[in-house]
């Protein structure tokens, strides 16, 4: 199996004002999950997804294994109920117009399931974050 989850966001946003809200770990919470993210090639953290009851639904080993200040950030992701333990996740950023174009890929999967349930999950954070940028006074 072979497939790839390719999405692009854009935001009225700057680079540096995504970049943040993807590398610093209160900024990433808002939006995304509990983290212990360090922006330190080689790093290990954890995600942690939680229910809508707050208890939690899952926890997401991952591991910072290249960046590029403001363009580009790639991290492995295993969640840890999931077959597909060696699965990517590369954030890209370009600035475009009046903002931020954001490429997302996610790759790597080895199953059907787990593809299927990320390519549900992935689209359900554009909202999240893009509310979040909007509370920024630009």
């Amino acid at each position: 199996m072979n497939k790839d989850i390719s999405i692009k966001w854009h935001f009225r946003h700057s680079p540096e004002t995504v970049w943040a809200y993807l590398t610093e770990p209160e900024l990433l919470s808002q939006w995304f999950m509990e983290n212990n993210f360090q922006l330190v090639t080689g790093q290990q953290f954890q995600v942690t997804y939680r229910k809508k009851d707050g208890t939690i639904g899952e926890i997401i080993d991952c591991k910072l294994v290249e960046f590029e200040s403001q363009r580009r950030l790639v991290w492995t992701w295993a969640a840890r109920s999931n077959e597909s333990k060696n699965t990517r996740v590369t954030w890209t950023l370009k600035p475009s117009g009046d903002g931020t174009d954001v490429f997302l890929l996610h790759n790597g999967f080895i199953n059907e399931k787990d593809f299927v349930s990320h390519q549900e999950g992935w689209p359900t954070f554009e909202p999240r974050l893009a509310g979040a940028l909007d509370k920024v006074i630009q």
